[in-house]
């Protein structure tokens, strides 16, 4: 506090009582002091010295903690490639495996912020490799793969680790809730939906309230979404009750309605029309408790192939291989080599035209076969790929080259697909992603 407010009598009398202490006979606690006064300094604006501060860390190249705050301090100014190999420098020269992890995921997140993904890679390499000589390392990895999938906007990898982290550590509603708003943001709502309803009902502040009402709306459960924008409003959140401004009867202010309905019946001769205007109030909790079931039970599977799919990041790289495997479609070519998928195959369909009645008019040019190319590639990270699966269409069978099916021409079927790739390099796990939010699941198998 004393270098924040620039008092620098402060600073000196601080700096006297260290070096009169047992702490100040410590020459390694010197050098510490020494860098972390220069590092504030410069984090605060308070002439601080990048030059004396570089000197110190080539006089002290063995000092961990003097590396560590240069680094900081590079990384203040966004000169993240300085800033990550002086955390790696630390890394290599901490004795303590744990603070080694930490380092290491720092050099990892400078590296990734300066878009140099094969240092970034070896960075979390070093992690893997120290995660069984350290406790709790998986979370430390979890937060450091966390913000490098918002660094390169790796929405899917996020919601991986994400999944993968509230699977260890279910009660922790604060990345629960970031989690379903970036749902939200990447039009997933049904899985925004349904991680915003598994905070728990006491534990929910107003924000989790009116989004919550925001999706119970855009699944038109309109009395639920009533309910929670009304929970938020009592909360006093503004933006739950300009969305309460915006409700009418028909979308969902199913307890005033009844209100404006018990007042009608007390009209003589009151319209026929209010009876059916109560009945509807009457079904529709039970309609949209139907509504909500189906849904969460369609989107489970989707989150538990994220969290899975988060599990298998994890977990190191399967290393170059060869094989042939069985598909949906035919037998595939696949190879792993320098982190790089690709699976290669091809089938034959017949296009019958005529019929059965047309038989005497029709000749064996009139039945066409069409061969399919098929293609799968895509990047390994741990146990993961991600990739996109193309289908090219030949009419006449012939040999196509390879090169050819990395095109991409408007005829082409192409397909984003995450895969989970088996410890035993057995099974692969698809999810092939469609259009309209459409997804489907399905294996490849090892056949040699």
């Amino acid at each position: 506090m004393k270098v924040l407010r620039g008092d620098e009598e402060g600073i000196k009398k601080i700096k006297e009582c260290i070096l009169s202490s047992n702490l100040g006979q410590e020459q390694k606690k010197i050098e510490d002091w020494t860098a972390l006064e220069e590092y504030y300094r410069i984090l605060h604006g308070k002439e601080g010295d990048f030059i004396r501060f570089e000197a110190l860390a080539k006089k002290y190249p063995e000092n961990v903690h003097i590396q560590k705050f240069l680094a900081l301090a590079y990384k203040k100014y966004d000169d993240h490639y300085k800033a990550a190999i002086l955390f790696k420098s630390a890394a290599e020269k901490s004795k303590s495996k744990d603070i080694e992890l930490s380092l290491y995921g720092d050099a990892a997140i400078s590296f990734a912020k300066d878009n140099r993904n094969q240092e970034m890679n070896l960075m979390i390499l070093k992690m893997k490799s120290l995660a069984t000589e350290v406790e709790n390392s998986e979370n430390k990895l979890i937060s450091t793969i966390r913000e490098i999938a918002e660094i390169t906007n790796d929405n899917d990898l996020y919601f991986g680790v994400i999944e993968q982290l509230l699977k260890i550590n279910p009660g922790d509603n604060t990345s629960r809730f970031n989690l379903a708003y970036r749902y939200s943001n990447n039009s997933q709502d049904e899985l925004a939906f349904f991680h915003y309803l598994k905070i728990p009902h006491r534990e929910r502040d107003s924000y989790s309230w009116n989004n919550l009402g925001v999706q119970y709306q855009l699944h038109n459960i309109n009395n639920n979404s009533v309910k929670a924008f009304k929970q938020a409003d009592q909360m006093g959140n503004s933006l739950a009750m300009s969305n309460l401004a915006k409700k009418l009867i028909t979308a969902g202010f199913l307890e005033e309605a009844e209100e404006i309905c018990n007042r009608a019946f007390k009209v003589k001769d009151y319209h026929k029309n209010v009876l059916d205007d109560v009945s509807r109030i009457k079904a529709i909790p039970e309609k949209e408790e139907k509504e909500e079931k189906t849904i969460l039970e369609k989107i489970k599977p989707l989150s538990d192939f994220y969290r899975e799919y988060g599990c298998a990041s994890l977990r190191d790289n399967p290393g170059n291989f060869e094989g042939q495997w069985r598909g949906p479609l035919c037998d595939l070519e696949v190879k792993i080599s320098d982190d790089s998928f690709t699976a290669t195959g091809n089938y034959e369909l017949s296009n019958v035209i005529g019929l059965n009645f047309l038989n005497a008019f029709t000749t064996d040019s009139a039945s066409k076969k069409k061969r399919y190319y098929v293609k799968y590639e895509g990047q390994v990270f741990g146990r993961t790929i991600k990739g996109f699966f193309i289908e090219l269409v030949d009419e006449e069978p012939r040999s196509v080259p390879s090169a050819t099916l990395l095109g991409s021409s408007e005829t082409d079927n192409k397909a984003e697909v995450l895969m989970i790739l088996s410890d035993s390099l057995e099974v692969i796990r698809v999810y092939e992603k469609g259009k309209n939010k459409d997804f489907k699941f399905y294996s490849l198998k090892r056949i040699d």
